[in-house]
């Protein structure tokens, strides 16, 4: 499977924007305020964004609303991390810790169970 040039860039680029705004954060004096301008800058530039793209279904409005609670919870979480921590530690623990957070949320969320399997390693 081969992945496009255009989404190639667009990943790198995506990377290398997060990884600046958490070293930005990290290097702040204030970092809870920078956390809430970088995010500040970022709601504005989607809101530019916005007329030209189309709303969102009624039924996601709450699935929405989740989103920008965890992602305000997650924000604050780092703004503190980084207060107290390096950011060689700090980064990977908070990229790594949403997914973690998912996958334990999931089956008590979905009110499914999701049976743990052996992967094999083919080589």
């Amino acid at each position: 499977m081969e992945i496009s040039l255009p989404v190639a860039l667009a990943v790198l680029g995506a990377a290398l924007l997060h990884a600046g705004w958490n070293a930005l954060v990290k290097a702040s004096a204030d970092k809870r305020l920078d956390t809430v301008a970088l995010s500040a800058g970022a709601g504005l530039i989607a809101l530019a964004v916005a007329p030209w793209l189309p709303a969102p279904a009624p039924e996601s409005w709450p699935w929405l609303a989740g989103s920008a609670a965890v992602h305000i919870l997650y924000f604050l979480f780092l703004a503190g991390a980084y207060r107290h921590g390096e950011l060689s530690y700090v980064y990977p623990v908070m990229r790594g810790g949403g997914p973690m957070i998912v996958a334990l949320m999931a089956p008590w969320l979905s009110m499914k169970s999701f049976p743990l399997k052996k992967s094999r390693v083919s080589r």
